[in-house]
């Protein structure tokens, strides 16, 4: 139906991707220190350093319900009316993590539908995530042959362990027009998940 025409739901605006390997120039062979100790190279030459950062400006969200009836004569049912601009973000608030910094005034922006209207669709969007990703690492030559390497490697993702939430309770049981349910705008579930890390060791010969 026309009047549902609106964002995709897959529409994100803004993406920024980054990334990057850095031989960093310290250490036997490199550009500074290239004539350095064996024994001081193992400790603070060689290494590689490799990151991946990503930030977006978040998705659309479909949209919430009024549980309280059957608005229209279909068998679906239709999103809340918007009336006006609300502002989304991440803010925390009595009842927790919440789409707004003040839930109650927040839902006086929507109205439920009338007998036969489809409401507004991705109306408002989800907060934008970011997320940084790091690994280190450092080769050894073996002494023994040549063409043998030995790598170790440790990976950090979500370096900063900084959470972003996601998802809403779609359904506005007992809204009255006025007044929000105690959930309105609560967050349900993370859009990311908590630092990860983990470490490897290659040979190659």
């Amino acid at each position: 139906l026309r009047d549902q025409r609106s964002y995709s739901d897959f529409d994100l605006r803004h993406v920024i991707n980054f990334n990057g390997v850095w031989d960093v120039p310290l250490g036997r062979g490199r550009k500074f220190g290239k004539n350095m100790n064996k024994f001081l190279d193992v400790l603070v030459g060689g290494w590689t350093l490799s990151n991946v950062f990503r930030w977006d400006s978040g998705y659309p969200f479909d949209g919430f319900y009024d549980g309280t009836g059957w608005q229209t004569n279909w068998n679906v049912r239709s999103y809340m009316t918007m009336l006006r601009k609300v502002k989304t973000g991440t803010y925390k608030t009595a009842n927790g993590v919440n789409l707004f910094a003040d839930p109650a005034q927040a839902v006086t922006a929507w109205r439920t539908p009338h007998p036969g209207e489809t409401g507004s669709r991705n109306a408002i969007r989800m907060p934008g995530t970011w997320n940084i990703d790091l690994g280190i690492s450092k080769s050894f030559n073996m002494p023994y042959r040549e063409g043998h390497k030995l790598t170790v490697k440790v990976e950090a993702f979500n370096l900063t362990n900084t959470p972003f939430f996601s998802d809403q309770s779609v359904v506005l049981l007992g809204y009255t027009g006025s007044s929000a349910p105690p959930n309105f705008g609560a967050f349900t579930s993370m859009a990311n998940q908590p630092r990860v890390m983990q470490f490897a060791v290659r040979y190659d010969f």
